[in-house]
């Protein structure tokens, strides 16, 4: 009965062996799987920093190509307007423009401010500010615009050779 005991006692020890096997390995599953979570959640977050980043990146690269198209056409936008504005130094017919006239295209009327302070059109500023103060004394000249017309110009040429 003794050796029988001993049998019962040793079964029901291996029993409890693999019962604590199996609830190590159930409590390591039960932490692996908690870390597998953490890894997933982990993985998610980064995933979601990397959308953010690329939607930015993706934004930035949107507004640099943007800016780019831009300043190209602003950059032919200018050639076109340098290649219409030519230095206007004779009129359709041959008629000489006056030299201090700005760059302007031929067939249009350009409006110019003269500026006091610049050194080519002081003089002009003060010669037609001199002729208009001996008609009107009493008044302040404020500001002085020169109206460019080349076919005005060339039409006043024009009348002036005729009646000479």
């Amino acid at each position: 009965m003794k050796a029988k005991l001993q049998t019962i006692s040793n079964s029901k020890q291996q029993e409890l062996e693999e019962v604590r096997r199996e609830l190590k390995l159930s409590q390591e599953q039960t932490k692996a799987k908690a870390e597998m979570e953490q890894i997933q959640a982990t993985i998610k977050e980064l995933q979601s920093k990397e959308q953010n980043n690329k939607s930015s990146f993706d934004e930035t690269k949107a507004i640099e190509n943007a800016i780019s198209r831009l300043e190209a056409e602003i950059e032919k936008l200018q050639r076109l307007h340098q290649q219409h504005q030519v230095q206007p130094s004779q009129s359709l017919s041959g008629i000489r423009l006056p030299l201090h006239w700005k760059k302007m295209q031929i067939h249009y009327v350009l409006k110019v401010t003269l500026d006091v302070m610049d050194s080519k059109e002081r003089q002009e500023y003060s010669e037609v500010q001199k002729h208009f103060l001996r008609t009107l004394p009493h008044v302040t000249v404020v500001s002085i615009t020169r109206f460019q017309n080349a076919l005005h110009w060339e039409y006043y040429q024009l009348k002036k050779l005729e009646m000479e």
